[in-house]
């Protein structure tokens, strides 16, 4: 291990190179030649066994950090590194200590290979306040790759990504696998590239009161918030534009493409736009067993392709449930699979207590659904079975209802409802 046990504090900014990146977010060429090479802190030494005749063995020699790193929120400029034959590539390989209050920035991290990160390749530790400014990408077309954080499998707490640019390969902007815990983490940084993530890449862990403000534009897909979902995403909003450009993209939501877990608490308010593939407000695909609850989107959504399903709230559900959740976005496009709720709804599928502006609750659901105690929003009323009542009375009463089952199953409070300023409720904090 490095530095156990110690504390190291930075009085001052370190500079390692200088302008290492472009206005725009490029590497800087014409003086690449004369940066300094850096080797990460904590280096993970990875070889393959020699004595393994299908070469697919990693030894690993592992001499991770695990110190305490306080900047005091001095900046870290100039991180170069550019090789394309190693892995596990940031400022930080290993974290199993703490990082904190640090701010990485002009800095460029590329290689060929898997676990590649601005900040910290694998943590294990905690990272706490630190915000990105700098480019992170690899080549080779892996999902591992993040401008903060590649792998956590600890806590990543109060960061921020706040670089702008196009993104050579798959960047999110704080974490590319999470099996640990992400919270309270923000992206400002507006991002456009093959497949863009404001948040996070794959989430199987805990992602909560993560936030995503800027405009994420992507040539085959974007999710404002996370791709895909496997287990918890609670309390988590998108307010930027969300939107794709190539004809034959895959598609856009505004907080998760896929999910196989749980979305609880969630908001969107941006603006959805697919030119080309699905378009929801919240979730692209509902898998088996996955729910999504107590959730809005106030976003408008438009898709121009004519075959691919398009919703205010879910595009496809697939024996999942939606529950306590609706839809004050207005829908544009052409295809017979639309919905404010869902865009299609398949095995056994479960609707409940969904709210939408118009009629239009889903596209096409087959026999083996149910949709029970949809409403349509009017003037601040829903009508259910032709039963006037107040939206905020209605969604409160399945809070009310449901509030300690969420506590113990999920250990997530469930959020209350209050009229907004517009004239339609929004969550009370």
């Amino acid at each position: 291990s490095e530095f156990e046990g110690k504390t190291i504090v930075l009085n001052n900014d370190i500079l390692i190179n200088e302008n290492v990146l472009n206005e725009d977010g490029t590497l800087n060429e014409t003086n690449a030649s004369g940066f300094v090479q850096w080797e990460p802190i904590g280096e993970i030494m990875r070889e393959i066994d020699s004595t393994d005749t299908t070469n697919t063995i990693v030894i690993e020699n592992t001499r991770g950090f695990e110190g305490t790193l306080n900047g005091q929120d001095y900046r870290i400029l100039g991180v170069y590194i550019n090789d394309s034959d190693l892995l596990d590539q940031a400022l930080f390989s290993q974290n199993a200590g703490i990082i904190q209050n640090i701010d990485l920035v002009d800095s460029y991290i590329c290689t060929n290979t898997y676990w590649v990160a601005g900040l910290v390749a694998e943590n294990l530790g905690v990272v706490d306040n630190c915000d990105n400014y700098s480019q992170a990408v690899t080549t080779c077309g892996g999902w591992q790759c993040s401008l903060l954080v590649a792998y956590n499998n600890g806590t990543i707490s109060n960061c921020k990504n706040y670089f702008s640019g196009e993104l050579i390969e798959r960047s999110p902007g704080i974490v590319a696998q999470n099996w640990g815990t992400v919270e309270e983490c923000e992206n400002w940084g507006d991002l456009s590239g093959y497949l863009v993530f404001g948040i996070c890449n794959g989430n199987r862990g805990l992602l909560t009161d993560c936030y995503n403000y800027a405009n994420l534009t992507g040539s085959k897909g974007v999710a404002a918030l996370c791709n895909e979902n496997y287990e918890i995403m609670t309390n988590c909003a998108n307010y930027g534009v969300i939107s794709t450009l190539g004809p034959s993209s895959t598609g856009v939501a505004g907080c998760v493409a896929g999910n196989n877990g749980d979305v609880v608490n969630c908001l969107n308010v941006g603006n959805i736009c697919a030119l080309g593939g699905t378009a929801c407000g919240l979730v692209g695909g509902n898998g088996v067993s996955s729910t999504i609850s107590n959730c809005l989107n106030a976003g408008d959504v438009m898709a121009t392709n004519p075959n691919r399903p398009f919703a205010g709230l879910i595009s496809r559900m697939d024996g999942s449930v939606v529950e306590n959740s609706f839809n004050l976005g207005v829908l544009t496009g052409n295809d017979s699979s639309f919905g404010g709720i869902a865009g299609s709804v398949f095995n056994g599928s479960t609707i409940n207590n969904a709210y939408n502006i118009d009629t239009s609750f889903y596209g096409t659901i087959d026999d083996t659904s149910t949709a029970n105690g949809l409403g349509v929003i009017t003037n601040n009323t829903i009508i259910v079975n032709g039963i006037t009542m107040s939206i905020v009375d209605s969604l409160n009463a399945w809070v009310n209802a449901n509030k300690q089952t969420y506590l113990d199953t999920y250990n997530v409070e469930l959020k209350n409802w209050v009229m907004g300023d517009n004239g339609y409720p929004t969550f009370a904090d």
